[in-house]
Order: C-alpha cells, then sequence, then structure tokens
C-alpha cells in the first residue's frame, strides 16, 4: 500500500486542499514554509496521534525546547487553530481534519482506503492575557474501499477562505457519501487495529492492540530526528561520489544557507517595514483628519458666537435709531397740536361771528329744509321705480300666458284661461311705453310735476288690480301650481319606488334567485325563518324544462300559481300551514301561498305512471316530492296537435297555449317574461324587468322635471308684487314743488355781508384739518417707532440669550480641546486656537459643519485602517520586539475615536522610532549584494540528502570564496539575525521621545 494523496483542512499554517503524493514525493523549501507540517500530518495517521508515540516536528529538534528561536511547542491544538506566539490563525476555535487516502502498489490485490482524524479545537482567553488552546472533541474514521475527496470536509469556499464541515456532523455527512464507514470516537487504540489491519490484507486479518502500537511506534522511528554532524560528512556521504569535494562543497553548502537566510531575513525586514510605513500614514491620516475635525468643530462654535455677537451690534444700532424716530415724531407730533390749538381758536372766532348773523340763520334753515325735501322725494322716486318694475313683471307674465299653449286638463288650467281673458282687455304696450318714459324722467336731476302722467297710471292700477290678486294668491294661479307641483312630485315618488322594487327583483335573478310573487316570498321567509328544519323550497326552483323544447310557455300557462307552491318536509307540513294561517301578522301577504300535500301526493303518484306523450315528459323534475305532486296533479295531461283533437280529449294541451279539463276547454299561455322554469327563463325575465325599470325611469325623469317647471314657475308668480302707482305719483309731485319753494326762498336772500366771514371760516378749518392729519401722522408714526424699538429690545434679549448658549458651545469644546491635550499630551492646543479664529473669520458655520462631517468620516475610516494593518502586522511580526502596543485608553468622551486618539500618537512614535532604528540596518541597504553574489562558480546537478527531506538544484550559483562555517554555525544563523533585530526594535522603545510635527 502507498499514500496516494493527503487533504488537509484547517491544518496549522497549511492551505486547505488535496495534496497529491507519487511514488517517490519530495518535500523541499526553506525553513518555515511547512515540511515539517506535512510530516507531522502524516505523522498523525498513522499514530493517531497516541501519546508517548507521535512527536511533532521531530526533524527541527523542537520538540524538547519551548521557544527556542520564537516558536513554540506544537501540539495537536496549536496545528488546528493554527497558533504562533499567542496569535491564533482562527482565534474562534476550528473543525480541522487530515485525511491520508491509500491505494494497493502495483501487482497488489487490496482495496483502496481512507483514514480519518478529526479534531474539534476551541480558544480561551485573550490575546494580551495569554491563550490556551484544548482539544474538545477527537474522532477517527477508517473508510474500506473508498476514496475520499476534498469536498467531503468542506462545507463552503470563498478564494482562499473556507468553511469546514463541522466535526459533529461529519459522520452523518461520510454515511451519506460511502458505503462503508467505520467510528472510532476517542479510542485510538481501536482505530491503529483496524488501521494497521487494512495494511496487512484489506482487513480480512485482524491486528491487536499491541502490534498495532508496536507499528506505530516502529513508523514514528523511521521518520525521526537525524542529526547532521558536519555539512561536508553530510555532503561527502551523500552527495559526492568521490572524497576530493568534500571542503568545496562544505563552503558552497554553508554559503548558500547563510545567502538564503540573510535573504530571508531582509525580506523580512523589508515587510515590516513597509507594514510600519503603511501603519505610520495611517496614523498620520488619522490624527490631522482628528485634529482637523476639531479645528472645525472649534472654528463653528466661534463663528456662531461671532455672528450673533453681530447681530446683537446691529439690532442695538437699529434700536437707536428707532429711539430716536421717536423722540423726532414726537417732537414734531407737539409742534403741530400747538398749532392746530391756535388753528382751532381762530376757527371758532371766525364761526360764532358767522352763526350771529340773522341772514346766515335763515340760510341754514332753508338748507335744513331743503335736504330733507331732497332725500323725500329721492325715496319716493326709488319707491315708484319698485312698483314700475312690479308692473312690468306682472304684464311681462300676462303676455307669456297669453303666447303658450292651452294647458292639459290640471289643476291651474282654469285661472290661466280667465287671465288671459283678462288680460285682453289690457293695453300692455302702452302700460311699457308709460313705465319706461316714467323711469326716464325720474333719474333726471329736475321732476316735472305736471308731466308724470298721474291719469294714465291710475287707469292701469285700477285694471290691474283683481289680476294682481288672482296671479299671486293661495285662492289664484299660485295656488293652482303649487299644487299641481306636489301632485308631479308624489307621482315621481311613487315610480321611484316601482324602480327599486324592480331592481331589487332584478339584482336576486342576477344572484341566482327566482323573481317569487310577494306572497310567496314573505311565507317562504317566515318558514325559514320559524321553522328551518322544515327545508321550505318553491316549486319553480326544483323544475326545468327539457334541452330544446318548445312547451315550456304552454305548460306553465297551465300550471299558472302552482308553479309557486311552495314544498316543505312530509312532517313539518301541518306546522308549515298553522304557522302560516295563524302565525303570520294579518297584515302580510303570506297567508295566501300555498303548502303542497307531499306525502298524499306521493301516495297517489306512487301507481301512474306517465304516458310518451304526457305534457310531463317535458319537464326535468330534480326532487321526488316535486315529481309526486305534478305526477298527481297534472300526470293525464297530454299533448295533442290542434284544438280539433283538443274537443275530444279529457285532459289535453297544445303547443300554442289551448288546454282542455274538467269539461271546458281555456287558454293557457305565459309570455317569456313571466316563465319562471330554468335559466333562460330568469334571463328573459331579467330582459323584461330591465325593460319596465327604463321606461318607468323615463317617466319619473318626466314628472320630476315637470315638477322643477311648476316649483320655478310658482316662486316666479310670488315674486309679482303689483303695487298703485297713482298714489306715489301724486306724493312725489307734491315733494317737487314744497322743494321748489324752498329754492326761490333761499334765492331771494342778500347774503353779500356773508362772503368775507365764509372766507376766514373756511380758512381756518383748512389750518385745522393741516395740522390735525400732520399731528396724527407724526403720532402714528412715534408709535410705530416706539413699537419697532421695542421688538428690537425683545430681539436683542433673544439674541444675549443664544449668545449664552454660543457660550456655552465654546467652553463644551474647550473642554473636548482639554480632553485632548490630555490624551496626547505632544499636542499644540495654541496653534490649534489660533487657526480656529483665522478660519472663523473668512468661514461660515456651514461650511465648517462640512468640514467637520468629512472630517469625521475621514478619521473614522483611517483609524479602522489603522487596527486592521496594526492587528495584521503584529500577527506577521516574529518577536514581541517587532510588534507595535496599541490598546485604547478611557476617556471622557463617548466616541470610540477618542478612546483610540489616546494610544495612536504613542503607536505612532514607537512606529516611527522603529522605522529609524531599520533605516539604519546596512542589511536592507545591501539586498542587491546578497541576491547577486559578486563570484560564483558552477558545479554540476548535485542532490543533498536531509533526512527525511531532500533539496535539489538543477544547476546552482554557488560562491566559491570565503570561510568554511560548520552545520551549527548556518544552522543558527537566522535565529542570531533575527535576535539582533529584535534587539534594534526593542531599543527603540526606551529611546523614542520625538514628537509628531
Amino acid at each position: 500500500m502507498k499514500l496516494e494523496k493527503l487533504i488537509l483542512v484547517n491544518w496549522g499554517f497549511v492551505v486547505s486542499r488535496e495534496y497529491p503524493f507519487g511514488h517517490t514525493t519530495l518535500l523541499s523549501g526553506s525553513t518555515g514554509v511547512g515540511k515539517s507540517s506535512f510530516q507531522d500530518a502524516i505523522q498523525l495517521v498513522m499514530t493517531g496521534g497516541k501519546q508517548h508515540i507521535n512527536v511533532f516536528n521531530s526533524a527541527q529538534d523542537e520538540s524538547g525546547v519551548s521557544r527556542a528561536g520564537g516558536k513554540v511547542r506544537r501540539t495537536l491544538a496549536s496545528y488546528a487553530v493554527g497558533m504562533r506566539d499567542n496569535l491564533c490563525v482562527r482565534p474562534y476555535g476550528s473543525h480541522t481534519y487530515v485525511v491520508a487516502v491509500f491505494a494497493p502498489d502495483e501487482g497488489e490485490s487490496a482495496e483502496p482506503f481512507t483514514a480519518v482524524v478529526a479534531v474539534e479545537a476551541v480558544v480561551s482567553g485573550t490575546r494580551e492575557q495569554g491563550r490556551s488552546v484544548d482539544v474538545a472533541r477527537k474522532l477517527y474514521f477508517v473508510l474500506p474501499g473508498s476514496r475520499a475527496i476534498e469536498a467531503d470536509f468542506i462545507e463552503s469556499r470563498k478564494g482562499n477562505s473556507i468553511t469546514a464541515v463541522k466535526v459533529e456532523d461529519i459522520y452523518h455527512r461520510l454515511r451519506q457519501r460511502y458505503p462503508r464507514v467505520l467510528p472510532f470516537e476517542n479510542s485510538i487504540e481501536d482505530y491503529l487495529c483496524k488501521l494497521y489491519a487494512e495494511f496487512r490484507g484489506g482487513g480480512k486479518t485482524l491486528v491487536g492492540p499491541r502490534e498495532a502500537e508496536a507499528a506505530a511506534r516502529a513508523f514514528v522511528q523511521s521518520i525521526a530526528r537525524k542529526t547532521v554532524g558536519s555539512v561536508d560528512e553530510l555532503i561527502r556521504e551523500q552527495v559526492l561520489a568521490e572524497p576530493d569535494f568534500s571542503d568545496q562543497i562544505g563552503h558552497i553548502a554553508s554559503l548558500m544557507q547563510n545567502v538564503q537566510r540573510l535573504r530571508k531575513i531582509a525580506t523580512e525586514l523589508l515587510a515590516c517595514r513597509e507594514r510600519l510605513g503603511v501603519l505610520k500614514a495611517h496614523a498620520d491620516a488619522f490624527l490631522d483628519a482628528f485634529e482637523e475635525a476639531m479645528e472645525a468643530e472649534l472654528g463653528e462654535a466661534l463663528r456662531r458666537q461671532q455672528d450673533v455677537e453681530e447681530e446683537i451690534q446691529r439690532l442695538e444700532a437699529s434700536r437707536r435709531r428707532a429711539l430716536a424716530d421717536v423722540e423726532k415724531q414726537q417732537a414734531l407730533a407737539d409742534r403741530h397740536a400747538q398749532a392746530l390749538k391756535r388753528a382751532t381758536e381762530m376757527h371758532g372766532t371766525a364761526k360764532g361771528r358767522l352763526n350771529g348773523n340773522p341772514v346766515a340763520q335763515e340760510r341754514e334753515r332753508l338748507g335744513r329744509e331743503m335736504t330733507v325735501a331732497t332725500e323725500s322725494r329721492s325715496q319716493i322716486a326709488l319707491d315708484v321705480l319698485a312698483a314700475l318694475t312690479g308692473l312690468r313683471g306682472v304684464l311681462d307674465e300676462l303676455a307669456t300666458l297669453a303666447k303658450q299653449p292651452a294647458p292639459q286638463a290640471c289643476a291651474y288650467a282654469p285661472h290661466v284661461e280667465r287671465l288671459v281673458v283678462e288680460a285682453a282687455a289690457i293695453d300692455a304696450t302702452d302700460g311699457r311705453a308709460a313705465a319706461r318714459e316714467l323711469a326716464a324722467m325720474l333719474t333726471g336731476a329736475q321732476i316735472d310735476p305736471a308731466s308724470l302722467q298721474r291719469d294714465r297710471f291710475a287707469r292701469m292700477d285700477a285694471a290691474l288690480a283683481s289680476i294682481s290678486q288672482q296671479l299671486n294668491s293661495a285662492e289664484g294661479l299660485y295656488g293652482a301650481v303649487i299644487q299641481e307641483q306636489v301632485r308631479e312630485s308624489d307621482r315621481a315618488a311613487a315610480l321611484q319606488g316601482e324602480i327599486d322594487e324592480l331592481k331589487r327583483r332584478r339584482q336576486g335573478l342576477e344572484d341566482g334567485h327566482f323573481d317569487l310573487p310577494a306572497h310567496v316570498e314573505a311565507a317562504v321567509r317566515h318558514l325559514e325563518t320559524q321553522i328551518p328544519a322544515a327545508r321550505p323550497q318553491v316549486l319553480c326552483n326544483l323544475v326545468q324544462p327539457r334541452e330544446g323544447s318548445r312547451w315550456q310557455n304552454a305548460i306553465e300557462g297551465l300550471l299558472g300559481g302552482n308553479r309557486f307552491v311552495i314544498l316543505v318536509d312530509p312532517q313539518y307540513e301541518a306546522s308549515a300551514i298553522r304557522s302560516m294561517r295563524h302565525e303570520m301578522p294579518a297584515v302580510r301577504q303570506g297567508r295566501e301561498a300555498s303548502v303542497v300535500q307531499g306525502e298524499l301526493a306521493k301516495r297517489r303518484a306512487e301507481n301512474q305512471a306517465l304516458s310518451p306523450d304526457a305534457v310531463l315528459q317535458e319537464l326535468v323534475i330534480a326532487d321526488e316530492t316535486a315529481r309526486a305532486y305534478l305526477v298527481a296533479s297534472y300526470g293525464r295531461y297530454v299533448k295533442v296537435a290542434d284544438a280539433q283533437a283538443l274537443r275530444g280529449a279529457p285532459q289535453a294541451l297544445t303547443m300554442d297555449g289551448m288546454a282542455s279539463g274538467g269539461f271546458k276547454m281555456f287558454s293557457s299561455w305565459v309570455e317569456d317574461g313571466e316563465l319562471a322554469f330554468g335559466a333562460e327563463a330568469r334571463r328573459k325575465r331579467v330582459v323584461r324587468l330591465s325593460r319596465e325599470i327604463e321606461e318607468k325611469t323615463r317617466e319619473r325623469d318626466t314628472h320630476r322635471a315637470s315638477a322643477a317647471a311648476l316649483a320655478a314657475w310658482g316662486a316666479r308668480l310670488l315674486g309679482l308684487k303689483l303695487v298703485p302707482i297713482a298714489p306715489m305719483l301724486d306724493k312725489l309731485g307734491e315733494t317737487q314743488r314744497g322743494l321748489s319753494s324752498l329754492a326761490a326762498e333761499l334765492a331771494s336772500l342778500d347774503d353779500s355781508d356773508l362772503i368775507a366771514l365764509e372766507r376766514r371760516v373756511s380758512r381756518a378749518e383748512q389750518l385745522l384739518d393741516g395740522h390735525q392729519r400732520l399731528s396724527n401722522t407724526a403720532s402714528r408714526l412715534a408709535g410705530d417707532a416706539q413699537g419697532q424699538a421695542r421688538g428690537f429690545e425683545r430681539n436683542i434679549a433673544d439674541a444675549e440669550a443664544k449668545l449664552a448658549g454660543c457660550q456655552d458651545g465654546v467652553r463644551q469644546v474647550n473642554a473636548r480641546v482639554a480632553e485632548l491635550i490630555r490624551l496626547n499630551p505632544h499636542f499644540d492646543p495654541v496653534r490649534l486656537d489660533r487657526r480656529a479664529r483665522d478660519a472663523a473669520m473668512e468661514q461660515t458655520s456651514a461650511s465648517f459643519d462640512g468640514r467637520r462631517r468629512q472630517q469625521a468620516g475621514l478619521y473614522r475610516q483611517e483609524r479602522e485602517a489603522f487596527e486592521r494593518k496594526l492587528e495584521a502586522h503584529n500577527l506577521l511580526s516574529s518577536s514581541f520586539d517587532e510588534r507595535v502596543d496599541f490598546q485604547p485608553c478611557q476617556s471622557t468622551q463617548g466616541e470610540y475615536e477618542w478612546q483610540a486618539y489616546g494610544c495612536i500618537p504613542a503607536a505612532r512614535r514607537q512606529i516611527a522610532a522603529m522605522l529609524e532604528r531599520l533605516d539604519q540596518v546596512r542589511i536592507l541597504n545591501n539586498t542587491s549584494e546578497l541576491r547577486v553574489p559578486r563570484r560564483a562558480s558552477t558545479i554540476p546537478s548535485v542532490r543533498i540528502s536531509r533526512w527525511p527531506y531532500a533539496l535539489r538544484w538543477s544547476r546552482a550559483s554557488i560562491p566559491s570564496s570565503g570561510s568554511t562555517r560548520s552545520s551549527s554555525d548556518w544552522h543558527s544563523a537566522k535565529t542570531v539575525s533575527r535576535s539582533n533585530t529584535g534587539r534594534w526594535l526593542r531599543s527603540t522603545r526606551s529611546t523614542s521621545t520625538c514628537s509628531r510635527n
């Protein structure tokens, strides 16, 4: 058997995937690439990790050293979580799988098999306080006859990141994929017995615990550490065919190893310097953004305080101007008040002299009387114009009545005819002309009493007096019109009720219910409420015509009202008719409905067979009781062709609706809209009801329109008011004559002595009005200015309160600056305050706010990047001397960035000191010399073997000069160099006191 492939999942620092193995497999590479990890994985499968047998990393002589060379002792748990120097690749625990697939060699007849070791590891503790790793669960599996694959142990993969199957689920997962899965939970002996039994012969031969343990121990001893005494002896015995090249080969091997180790050290130091440079850049960006955000916050607070102070100064200036305006306008108002007092005295003196003159007193009296007479004339003229409007309305209404056609028989027809006859005797044209002339005369400035045509209007008043009474009285045309309007409204309301009932019936048909007669529907509802167990049904709902039959109209005509008889369960027939007779209200129509004697009908119909030509053959009857009722009642009716055949048939029916029975012949027909049997009958009834609804709707709309027209006509008649015009004309003429007499008397007065007095009074009134207006204006302006001053005072008080808030905000920001100084003693607050005050003079508070938000987002981003890079750097660092200390400090501010600010400056100074020391490392400046040897010689292809590894070169360039170093010298070269590097970095912790600019 041979190892075909090795599957590693979450094993140390090895990439999780399948690793195929050939007939002979070489594991080569520099120190730390993982050769021992592969060896330990194979050893774990072959020994089960049994104590005192399994020894991890034996080839590097590290099994007995706890921390030599910066490494830790390797254990199964440390491999599972990938632990190195208290750092874990998988800090939250791990599900690890080491799987070996074995296949038979050529010529062997055994089957392949798979050995699986599953480990669940947990991590406790923290990185700062120290971590401990324990194996929580360990399972062993052997899969005879199967080759496991990588996908069996990986749940998902995303790039280089994988999610392994949980150890607790792996057994069920393997059972679903392979026929035989042998589990061994925490039983190493049973696992080893089965493993080596498979090696011996496919599991057919049993292997005991002692034999299995001996085999595992022999395997470990075969790959155990083999110390190399010297490189010369190694090369002479293992590489060179002739002993002549031992010194040269030893020198070459020593030099090559030194070059490789120095190159690796230089590479690691360069990577460290690059990481430190990135960390320093992120720290600088964080500090710059954080301090700039604080500068923007302080600048915003100062700018807000400055804006409020400027606002207070502006308000104070405005208040002073308003108070000055108050004083100015008040003084102006006082001057005008003095002038008004003098004008009032002058006006009183002039007015007294004028009022004491007898001529002036007489003129005043005549003026008052003329004013009263003029107002009276105007009021009378308005009343006459209103009466003329009523006159024209009456004449227009009479003309309309005369032109409209003779009304039909209605309540107002006699009144209209009588008014038309009486209106014919009136000259309406002359009346309208007289009204127009009088209206034009009344709108003039002067009225001539002789031209008022009083007698003409007196005759018209007498002629229209009786007609007006007939037009708008309750006993006349108005009352008759209102009576007719009420009748039309009642007709429209009645039609609306009929329409609603028709719509209800149509909706019932559309919902699947038949349009039953009112008394039948009332009876059915009563029985459903009072005797629900009777299950009342109507005959028409249980019968439908046979498809294609043309006898439905005649048959339903024969049945007539019996189509709507009610069927109930036989035991409830007596209860149903008794309830309908005695329990239904007397006002309801349900008492007229009939209940079928179903039990009796069934007995009668038992021995009665329908003839082939029976009319009931044209019907499909769904209910047994309904069929018995129809057979017992109409089963003897037969179909005949015509009336001649009907004469000799005792009970017969023709297709066109003629029937015989009881020794008489009669018509038997129902129109389509009255049919009751079947869905088609319902459809036809819906059509008929829709047609009736449309007709009644049109009729209702006609009556509504007529009622509306009559209401408008009645309102117009009620508004016709005819007032006699002749008496008003008499009063108007008398008033006009009195006004003319007063005007003549006023014209006869001699007022030449009053002109000078009136001028003095007019002048005094002008002065009085002018000073009064100016005084009022000045007082109003003074009041406005006083109100403005009080408003400015309120605004100043509000601004001062706002200023106190701004000052408090500045104090809060200064407190944050003080916290900044406490967290970072190297911070320069004077420079921050100076820059913030300079910026506050030029920028607005809004720009400060935007700048602060921008910098806040930036320093959060830089802080997160710094922490990520720092964690990665410390994880990659091989010793504590290369790591950067970072522990957030306590801060009075709640934001985490303040805690980070307390430690990032110190971390930055530490990083800067490390970079300064690294710049002094000579090896970093001579990497080109390490990569390109100045003198080299070429030797043939050689093979250097180091158990259990091998290194191969096709053609190697090996330096030929230099002193020969022993195996122990070059074997510890890397350790010495890295120890020196640690001392360089360690020295920076005590010597770095530089501050950041």
